[in-house]
C-alpha cells in the first residue's frame, strides 16, 4: 500500500484502501457505458465479498445554523466512515471522508 502521510487512522486507511480496491474491480470488469444504478449493485457485490460494512441510499440530515434544511440522500455510505456518490460517467468514485 501507498503510504503519504494521513491524519486517517490505519485502520480507516485500510478501509478505504480496500473500498477503493473494490470500486475499481467494479470499473475493471463490466468497463463504461452502463447505467448509475448497475455499477452501484455491482459495487454492493464487491464490498459484500470484501467483508465490508455499507449502507445504500441512507438518508442525511443537512442542518444549517441549527435547523434542518433537507436530508440529502447518500449514495453509500461504508462503516460509517466513508461516503461516497457513484458517478458512471467518471472512471474514479469520488470519496469524501466523513464522520456520521
Amino acid at each position: 500500500m501507498l503510504r503519504i502521510p494521513t491524519p486517517l487512522s490505519d485502520d480507516l486507511e485500510a478501509l478505504v484502501h480496500d473500498t477503493i480496491g473494490c470500486c475499481i474491480e467494479v470499473h475493471r470488469e463490466p468497463g463504461p457505458g452502463l447505467l448509475e444504478s448497475i455499477y452501484a449493485r455491482a459495487i454492493c457485490l464487491e464490498l459484500r465479498a470484501a467483508g465490508i460494512a455499507f449502507e445504500r441510499e441512507k438518508t442525511f440530515p443537512v442542518i444549517y445554523r441549527g435547523e434542518l434544511l433537507c436530508e440529502q440522500r447518500l449514495d453509500f455510505v461504508v462503516a460509517g466512515h466513508i461516503v461516497w456518490r457513484s458517478n458512471p460517467w467518471n472512471s474514479w468514485r469520488r470519496c469524501i471522508m466523513r464522520s456520521c
